[in-house]
């Protein structure tokens, strides 16, 4: 009798899964992204030394924000941290984040102005001993 459920169950959240990533990609696609958002990210890029686009529930972004502020004590007033969910127009901002860098999730985190990616990629390089010298750069 188990079985029979797991034979069901399986295929219809294989479904419900394809059906999750078919629109939720479908919801940047009518997006569009206005040369003023992409100033406004270029700003944020440039303005600050560390600049991390997140969404409010992503454990990513908040790991990647522990790790700067505990382990590397950034100080948080270094760090400029958005929450693309919170704000108003946070769809057009990480669909312009996609177009400057390629990268679709976040969070999306630079380092001295440059592109790192996003926590996993901080994490190796927390990992290769290579993320002091580039916050030591940044926070100069």
């Amino acid at each position: 009798m188990k079985l029979q459920y797991v034979a069901i169950l399986v295929p219809c959240l294989f479904i419900l899964f394809a059906l999750y990533f078919i629109f939720e990609k479908d919801k940047y696609d009518n997006i569009i992204v206005t040369e003023d958002t992409l100033r406004t990210i270029q700003n944020l890029i440039e303005k600050n030394p560390i600049f991390i686009a997140s969404k409010s529930y992503c454990p990513y972004g908040r790991q990647a924000y522990i790790t700067l502020t505990h382990n590397y004590r950034v100080p948080k007033d270094k760090i400029k941290i958005i929450y693309l969910d919170e704000l108003k127009y946070g769809a057009e901002l990480q669909k312009g984040l996609y177009q400057i860098n390629g990268q679709s999730t976040v969070p999306h985190i630079y380092i001295n102005h440059r592109f790192i990616g996003g926590n996993d990629k901080l994490q190796e390089l927390k990992n290769k001993d290579q993320l002091s010298d580039l916050l030591k750069n940044a926070l100069k």
